[in-house]
């Protein structure tokens, strides 16, 4: 069964690629990456690089303890779990040539050494999520889209253009069936 990690060795990267208020209430929050929301998309395309590195050096960590995963790794060497927020997807990689091979080399691999990815875009395209990067996500979560071919390239299947719209989402856990799903707040 996951687990969460308690909050004081969990840092959150919020990579908001506009200029808004619409994650201002995250930013006294104590996990918060470097204190603060990252609202341009060449520089979220370098710290998904850094991130990438990043990852490299977990992956030697894990080695030196002969660990399988991040968990594995003795607390007193453990490196923080990492939770890496993209919001507006397209705007980063209409950007940045270089973000979308980042995302992709996290989306293999990030996961086992304890950084995770949280990808959110409003219009869903090949572009977008290409292939590789859909195929390395195990969790996809669709609301209502406009159109079938939306559904399709988010969760591989139709059906998220039937929802409601008022919370309700299709959930696809590591390729299995979608499921319906209702959120109250949504």
């Amino acid at each position: 069964m996951f687990e969460l990690a308690p909050q004081n060795e969990t840092e959150i990267v919020v990579c908001y690629c506009k200029v808004s208020a619409d994650f201002a209430a995250f930013k006294d929050r104590p996990n918060l990456w470097q204190g603060r929301i990252v609202s341009d998309a060449e520089e979220a395309a370098e710290i998904l690089s850094s991130f990438a590195d990043e990852m490299d050096k977990r992956y030697r960590l894990m080695d030196e303890y002969a660990a399988k995963d991040i968990a594995e790794v003795p607390q007193h060497a453990r490196p923080k779990y990492v939770v890496i927020v993209i919001d507006e997807l397209a705007d980063l990689i209409d950007v940045s040539s270089d973000a979308e091979g980042h995302l992709v080399r996290l989306a293999q691999k990030a996961r086992s050494a304890g950084m995770y990815l949280l990808l959110a875009t409003q219009r869903p395209d090949a572009k977008t999520l290409s292939g590789r990067l859909r195929d390395n996500l195990p969790t996809k979560i669709a609301l209502k889209t406009g159109k079938r071919q939306s559904s399709e390239i988010i969760l591989g299947e139709r059906g998220a253009e039937n929802l409601t719209a008022k919370g309700d989402h299709l959930v696809k856990w590591n390729n299995e069936a979608a499921r319906f799903l209702h959120g109250y707040n949504v």
